[in-house]
């Protein structure tokens, strides 16, 4: 099964509108220097998405379009600045320092979007604020339950001692993909062919998202802490 990339999962595992991604903290600095290049790849990234609103109306885009021009956009900005990546994950001793770098970046810059640049926000929200059908919702609420108790097994096993936000992070995803995975039939069932599709893979990930806000936020919050 194809699966929508980590980025906007964990970035809907964190805030259920554009109004709330704004009131959020950023996520903590594991680097020196972090923040700051967060700041400067949040800024360039805004810069392209205001070049494109003005050729193309946010406000009429389907879902699916505007999330493909979010990711894409942060996509691009992360690629074009992957030698100041380099640059800054070098200048710490820690093992895997450009590895971790790398897998918290897109979050990071997608929060400080959202909490920062209008058309970003604008795009979010257009993506974000579909209301599930009857037949999503009784697929959602069990796969929330378990998603929810998965992250609290990870914290009474004490997975998470230690750990940085990235790798609990990383954590958390690999088990909402196993979770996924054991889904497959279900949402074809549910969607036909096109439950193999992104689209229809980014929606479920945002909504049980937002069913997961409902029942564990407190669990949710715990992926962005550090021992």
């Amino acid at each position: 099964m194809k699966f929508i990339s980590s980025v906007l999962i964990l970035l809907a595992c964190l805030c259920h509108s554009a109004s709330y991604a704004r009131t959020l903290p950023s996520l903590p600095d594991t680097l020196a220097g972090q923040s700051h290049l967060i700041r400067q790849l949040s800024t360039e990234a805004c810069e392209q998405l205001l070049l494109k609103q003005k050729s193309s109306a946010f406000s009429t885009l389907s879902a699916a379009d505007a999330q493909k021009i979010f990711e894409e956009e942060l996509s691009a900005v992360i690629e074009k600045r992957v030698s100041n990546i380099r640059q800054l994950a070098a200048r710490s001793e820690a093992a895997g320092a450009y590895e971790k770098l790398r897998a918290l970046l897109p979050t990071a810059i997608a929060i400080q979007l959202v909490k920062t640049c209008q058309p970003a926000a604008a795009l979010y929200g257009r993506f974000q604020s579909t209301m599930p059908s009857s037949a999503e919702r009784a697929l959602l609420e069990p796969w929330a339950n378990e998603l929810c108790s998965r992250l609290k097994a990870l914290k009474d096993t004490g997975s998470f001692r230690g750990k940085t936000s990235a790798e609990r992070i990383e954590l958390f995803h690999k088990e909402f993909l196993a979770s996924l995975n054991t889904r497959g039939p279900q949402i074809m069932r549910l969607y036909g062919p096109a439950g193999n599709s992104p689209q229809v893979v980014g929606r479920l990930s945002q909504l049980v998202s937002q069913h997961m806000q409902e029942q564990c936020t407190p669990l949710l919050q715990l992926l962005y802490q550090a021992d």
